[in-house]
């Protein structure tokens, strides 16, 4: 629950389906198929705080204002659909940016940010722009959902 505390106090969202699964699930998407991994949460909670205030941590970026909702953690909906994915490891986060300027830099922005983070912090992080996926040429299929942008850690 740190990083779903993190989340609030920064003022970004998450979602929250599991209302409608029934009282046995009683977190949101993050952790409603179990918990992420504590290196996936330490990672949300840094990546979190780079956002908000880019100059404490040497980063630059014009993102401060770009709120987030969190769509996908280790969920129910990755549990049942797609159960070798990172999500069910605890090892996956999604993501789409709901305020701020939500275009095309916006998006190019944020990923420049997360290819540095990676760079400087987070070696392992793989960053997935499903927002713009698949590229020309390419075929949604019963994997893939709406925009977002999906971050593991492999």
């Amino acid at each position: 629950d740190l990083l779903r505390n993190v989340i609030v106090q920064y003022g970004h969202t998450e979602n929250n389906h599991v209302g409608k699964k029934g009282p046995e699930y009683k977190s949101g998407e993050l952790s409603s198929g179990g918990d992420i991994t504590s290196e996936l949460k330490e990672f949300g909670i840094f990546f979190l705080k780079v956002l908000a205030d880019p100059t404490t941590y040497g980063y630059t970026h014009s993102l401060s204002k770009v709120k987030l909702r969190f769509t996908a953690g280790n969920d129910i909906h990755h549990q049942v659909n797609t159960p070798n994915s990172k999500h069910v490891k605890g090892n996956g986060l999604d993501f789409v940016i709901t305020s701020g300027n939500t275009g095309n830099k916006t998006l190019d922005e944020m990923l420049d940010l997360l290819k540095e983070i990676k760079n400087k912090r987070y070696s392992r992080l793989y960053i997935k722009d499903e927002y713009r996926y698949p590229n020309e040429g390419g075929q949604r299929n019963e994997y893939t959902t709406g925009p977002h942008v999906h971050v593991d850690l492999r």
